[in-house]
């Protein structure tokens, strides 16, 4: 028996799987986003409220999709292997209804600062508190992270999903730097080549998220009865 090929043949058969696991992952959730990016091309006209309406409304099945995304890259990191197809599509469906709401609330936040911005662009008030505004942009981003990979793995009331959520944003440091460098390197990534971003980078995303997460997730399964 020849140790050394079994192994190479072994790392080889995993990377080809994750490979295609990535891959079908990204397709998946990018199937959720063509509404948007529709609009986008279609719709879009900054200047119109009609179209932020739509824009808003084609936006809604990505948090389902998102949330399905963590799921199943969660249950990757767990279990080291999934049936990408068959998991994801019963996450969203186990899913859609728990997440379109949170998305839904974050969105509706976010629609009302960026509006809130470009108001104030004008205005000389603006220059004191378009700052704070961009720091609720910035926090509400921050929570998306705990929120979602969170909703993926335990059944939490909105309440205290948000309590959960906003409360590590905001106060453990640690993991919130951590997943803030997470975003960073991911974005640069897809700077330098956007091609490849764009075939790969959703499924390694959510993977490194649910790695980050683990301990918290673990402490939470333990407090909560899923």
């Amino acid at each position: 028996m020849n140790l050394s090929k079994d192994l190479n043949e072994n790392i080889f058969y995993r990377i080809l799987n994750f490979t295609y696991w990535f891959l079908l992952t990204n397709i998946y959730f990018f199937l959720f986003t063509v509404p948007f990016w529709m609009v986008l091309q279609l719709f879009w006209d900054p200047a119109n409220l009609f179209s932020w309406g739509l824009l808003l409304i084609s936006l809604l099945p990505v948090g389902p999709a998102l949330t399905a995304m963590f799921s199943i890259m969660g249950k990757l990191h767990r279990e080291k292997t999934i049936s990408v197809t068959k998991d994801y599509f019963s996450a969203v469906k186990a899913n859609f209804r728990q997440a379109l709401l949170p998305w839904t609330i974050q969105l509706v936040i976010t629609s009302i600062v960026i509006g809130d911005i470009l108001f104030l662009a004008g205005h000389e008030i603006g220059s004191y508190i378009t700052p704070l505004c961009y720091l609720i942009l910035i926090i509400n981003g921050i929570a998306a992270l705990y929120l979602y990979p969170i909703l993926s793995r335990l059944e939490v009331p909105l309440g205290g999903l948000f309590k959960l959520a906003y409360g590590y944003a905001l106060f453990n440091i640690k993991t919130t730097l951590i997943l803030i460098s997470m975003v960073a390197g991911t974005g640069i990534l897809v700077y330098i080549i956007p091609i490849i971003s764009l075939f790969f980078i959703i499924g390694p995303f959510g993977y490194g998220i649910m790695w980050i997460m683990k301990d918290i997730t673990l402490e939470l399964e333990k407090k909560l009865i899923v």
